[in-house]
């Protein structure tokens, strides 16, 4: 019997891979991991994942970690059959091209905005940089979304991934204004029924 574990915690980029689970629809047990109570750092949870960080999955006793490698996987093992992720090709490619786009070149944007927020020091000179160059990320996106509604045509996980870490740039006032086509599309992504049951919640 196949087992499928995910190692969750709210307001993280675990959230990421709680979307796409709710987007395949597939049997999982969720393991709620309470950073507050450091439950990261046990020896338990360093033995599946010696970064000390969510989200994690364990698939068949075997252990995945990082956002983006997990939002692949997932595509690929079960994504791939339900039109929801491509098959080997160059869209496969592209489809890679922006999950790690998120994790590699976003997030690293976005991060001291993001905790400058939280913490109520948002007027810093490292705050100010951090939404030049998130902005400029979204930048990025918009033309990539020029003439398209998804960014592979049509809509696959990757939408939700990428979406997943917009919302956040959105939600710390990032600069939208002019991008037509990125606010468009985090209205289209929040819209599908699973999704906006999450963010309802």
């Amino acid at each position: 019997m196949t087992s499928l574990d995910f190692y969750h915690s709210p307001q993280s980029t675990s959230n990421a891979t709680e979307h796409i689970f709710a987007e395949l629809d597939i049997p999982h047990n969720v393991i709620l991991v309470d950073r507050k109570a450091q439950d990261q750092k046990s020896p338990s949870y360093l033995a599946l994942n010696p970064n000390g960080l969510v989200p994690l999955i364990v698939h068949n006793g075997v252990p995945i970690w990082e956002s983006s490698a997990i939002a692949m996987y997932l595509g690929e093992t079960f994504g791939v059959e339900k039109n929801l992720y491509p098959p080997l090709g160059p869209k496969r490619g592209q489809a890679m091209q922006w999950i790690v786009w998120c994790n590699a070149t976003l997030t690293p944007s976005l991060r001291p905005a993001f905790y400058a927020t939280m913490t109520g020091n948002s007027d810093t000179e490292a705050a100010n940089e951090s939404r030049k160059k998130t902005r400029g990320c979204l930048e990025a996106l918009e033309r990539g979304l020029e003439g398209k509604e998804y960014l592979l045509g049509d809509y696959t996980l990757v939408d939700t991934h990428v979406v997943s870490f917009v919302i956040f740039a959105e939600r710390i006032g990032i600069d939208m204004a002019g991008l037509e086509g990125v606010s468009g599309y985090i209205k289209r992504i929040s819209s599908r029924p699973q999704l906006a049951k999450l963010l309802a919640q």
